[in-house]
């Protein structure tokens, strides 16, 4: 079977193509850094801007894995920064997508974000796929317009459509907000989240791995948006003492009000990141459980150790 991976220069697309080396035969798309495999094809492209060659490379393809995006930047705000997120998360995702309606290809997995939902939930509530969606950011906005015209694309189609919603991503080579918490925590300072008893959703790669290759290999379609996470949420609070404790450091976590740490945020400009660091957001994943008869085969000490010391 061969399988069409974009974005196979990031995070999520470097652990992919390791992760099915060796099963399938991998055509890796990226627009920068030649990979270093015999068991990778490797394709020089640009999906913002090659369009005359998309044909040829997609021939032949029997499922799309679609992690390219435009995500989060700093101060990626304003039409013009707009536009940026639309042209990649939204119009070039169906370029590909009515490709390969075209071309006959059997599987288009999407990765969407639990962004869709909003930016936070109550302690007790999980969103379930169909619960109304609030998308606040480019990025959340742009990746639900692309969800929803793929499904439009795939009707009367033998286009299996599959939207994966994730949450935030951890594993080895993880950047962004993880990273930064980690590095943080390796520093051994106190650090003041000893209050924040939120409850969070977050993906190991590993999670992820397995569940992708679960749809790739299902026998039946599925045609549908799918919530994913380590099915364990934990607090801000928790997850420094877990980190701190592989890490062997001082779990030292003292206690400041969360309505505090919000000021102190704004005041030295991170408002951005309340949300994600104070706030609740829980997703369910029991519909993705028991449709494809999945289970996460890793727990989040063994995504955090894998994290920390691989």
């Amino acid at each position: 079977m061969k399988i069409a991976i974009t974005g196979a220069n990031g995070f999520i697309g470097k652990s992919l193509l390791n992760y099915l080396s060796g099963r399938y035969e991998l055509y890796a798309l990226s627009r920068r850094n030649k990979f270093e495999s015999k068991s990778v094809n490797y394709i020089n492209y640009d999906i913002n801007k090659n369009n005359e060659n998309l044909e040829n490379i997609l021939k032949d393809i029997s499922v799309i894995i679609h992690t390219a995006a435009r995500v989060h930047v700093k101060n990626d705000i304003g039409k013009d920064n707009f536009d940026k997120y639309e042209l990649l998360n939204y119009e070039s995702t169906i370029k590909i997508a009515t490709m390969a309606k075209k071309l006959g290809v059997k599987k288009f997995i999407f990765l969407s974000t639990v962004a869709v939902y909003g930016e936070k939930s109550t302690e007790e509530f999980r969103f379930k796929v169909g619960d109304e969606e609030n998308p606040l950011t480019s990025y959340s906005i742009t990746k639900l317009s692309a969800e929803r015209k793929l499904f439009e694309l795939s009707k009367n189609t033998n286009l299996d459509v599959i939207c994966l919603r994730i949450p935030l991503v951890y594993g080895p080579g993880a950047k962004g907000n993880i990273k930064t918490l980690i590095d943080l925590c390796k520093i051994g300072i106190p650090l003041p989240f000893g209050s924040v008893k939120n409850k969070r959703s977050y993906l190991y790669i590993g999670n992820l791995e397995s569940f992708i290759d679960r749809c790739i290999s299902f026998p039946f379609p599925i045609n549908r948006t799918l919530n994913v996470s380590d099915n364990y949420d934990l607090s801000l609070s928790k997850l420094v003492s877990l980190v701190k404790k592989i890490l062997n450091k001082n779990n030292f976590n003292f206690r400041v009000s969360p309505n505090i740490l919000r000021v102190i945020l704004f005041l030295v400009g991170k408002s951005n990141i309340n949300s994600k660091l104070l706030d609740n957001f829980r997703v369910d994943i029991s519909d993705s459980m028991n449709l494809l008869n999945w289970d996460p085969p890793y727990d989040i000490l063994h995504g955090l150790n894998k994290t920390l010391n691989d």
